[in-house]
Parts: C-alpha cells; structure tokens; sequence
C-alpha cells in the first residue's frame, strides 16, 4: 500500500487493519499510536488531517497510554542521546538565506558515547527549530555502516521532503522524509546541498522569482 497523502505508515497501516475487521489488542494501538505521533510530531504538522484525528480516536479506544508513552518519547532520555544531541548543536549550520539548517553526526561521534540510532531519533528537531526554517537536514553515520551516510529531511511551506529524499533513492511524507546516500559524510553533505540547491533553483524559476541570495551556503 501507497498514500503520499496519508499523514504517517501509522495511519496507513490502521486503515488497513480497519478495513480486514482486525482487533487490536491494547500493544498494537500503542505501537500505531507511536507510529501516528511521532511522524506527525504530536498532530502539529500540516500532514495531520481528519482522517488521522479518527485514526487516533479509534487507538484510544483500545487503552493507549498517552502520559505513559509520552513520557518515555519526549519527557526522559539517556545520557547518551543528551551527549549526542550536544554534539549535533554544535555542529549545527545554517545557510545565508536562512531557509536552509543541517546538523550531523559522525561515527566517531556515536562511538564517543556508544550511541545508536535510537538515540538520534529527536536530533532532526534542532535545524528544524531555527527561526525561518523551511529545509531542515540531519546527517549521520551508523558505526557499522562504514560506507554509508542516512540523512532526515524535514520540510515547512511548499517544499516536499519527499522529492529531496527522491534524489538519493529515498522517500517519506511531504514533510517528513529520507534517505541513505552511498557516501562518506563530507561527499554526502556536499551531494545533498547541491540536490537542494537544484530543487530551490527550479522552484525559484517556476515562480520567477530568482534570488542567487536563497543558494548560497
């Protein structure tokens, strides 16, 4: 199943569970509960739609809990996500338009503090916090993954996540997608700042509107 639409694979996944008269017990409501908030960062982006809000209504009904798994996504975490989310601030970099913000994670930088990816989940978020943000970026390198560069990719306005992640084989949401680029870290930034250069230059001629400023890094 295929929904550019659809707000998260949570969703789409209820949808199907709904239309095969499936029960859910109260462990697969939570999980499509996690699935549901987490790509629609709690309902807040654009992708949330009606159908979602039904989607979730129907996951309480099975005893989702709410503070409980809240708590445990966005109230705690382990020093080693704190230490690698320092390290990622550090690192953070914003583009001359402003538009643009990236942040990365080196190898070194989870073997630093035997951090995995399940402790990078939020770090997406610190590009994407800065004021005028549109194009959020998150590098990183798995450790075992010696050849290999992930990147998330956020979006905010007309910009579709999912035809930067297109780029490099990848795919998402409109808003929330990525992709794995077959690169060292430095290679792999510099491919993807020229993927989004390209994709803002083609959008700054459709509307007629070049500004060489928005393009440079």
């Amino acid at each position: 199943m295929f929904d550019p639409t659809a707000s998260s694979t949570g969703e789409i996944v209820w949808r199907f569970a709904k239309w095969n008269e499936w029960k859910f017990s109260r462990e697969t409501a939570e999980a499509l509960w996690v699935a549901i908030i987490t790509d629609t960062g709690r309902f807040a982006y654009d992708s949330t739609s009606p159908g979602t809000l039904r989607a979730a209504g129907d996951l309480l009904k099975h005893g989702v809990r709410t503070a409980y798994i809240n708590d445990i996504l966005y109230g705690t975490f382990p020093r080693k996500a704190i230490e690698l989310k320092r390290i990622a601030w550090r690192s953070l970099h914003i583009w001359k338009n402003r538009k643009v913000a990236e942040v990365s994670l080196t190898r070194d930088d989870f073997r630093s503090v035997r951090g995995t990816k399940a402790d990078v989940e939020d770090v997406i978020e610190i590009p994407r916090s800065v004021a005028r943000n549109e194009i959020a970026l998150f590098f990183y390198q798995i450790p075992d993954r010696t050849k290999e560069t992930r990147c998330s990719i956020r979006t905010r306005g007309n910009w579709d996540a999912t035809e930067i992640a297109a780029r490099f084989g990848g795919g998402g949401h409109a808003k929330a997608a990525g992709c794995t680029i077959t690169a060292p870290i430095a290679k792999a930034k510099r491919l993807m700042r020229a993927a989004v250069k390209d994709i803002m230059k083609s959008s700054c001629r459709k509307t007629m509107r070049i500004n060489l400023q928005d393009l440079k890094i």
